[in-house]
């Protein structure tokens, strides 16, 4: 906080970046699944719902609204991914329940092969995992 302060560093610029850094770090297709149920989740009829959907919806806006709460709050610059870890778990949730719920289990198959290709490339790009 201090070198921000001193150096003047704006935190405008961070807010849209913070999101794209914990969309990597949680993943680009569960992501894209989260945001997918969490636009979902806004429909009353969905809310009222007492079933698994109904939790569902309530999970992933409980989730979003925390995501945004802690983005505009200001309390980091950077290393979302690591100190944000705790809502790139929560986004996992929808991403099963999407691919659980399909009708066909075959798509499942590509979210799976996304993520084994973004794993292996964002392992490549860390020095310290190497042996």
């Amino acid at each position: 906080m201090i070198f921000n302060a001193r150096v003047r560093r704006h935190y405008y610029p961070w807010i849209a970046q913070n999101l794209l850094d914990l969309a990597f770090g949680a993943g680009i297709c569960q992501t894209v699944l989260f945001c997918a149920v969490a636009l979902m989740a806004v429909s009353r009829k969905t809310l009222a719902a007492g079933d698994t959907h109904g939790r569902m919806a309530a999970l992933c806006l409980g989730t979003a609204m925390a995501l945004v709460a802690t983005d505009l709050a200001g309390i980091n610059r950077g290393e979302v991914v690591r100190l944000w870890i705790f809502l790139a778990c929560f986004m996992q949730i929808p991403a099963a329940y999407v691919c659980t719920t399909a009708r066909q289990p075959s798509r499942a198959d590509p979210r799976a092969r996304h993520d084994d290709l973004q794993t292996a490339l964002s392992a490549s790009m860390l020095a310290f995992l190497q042996p």
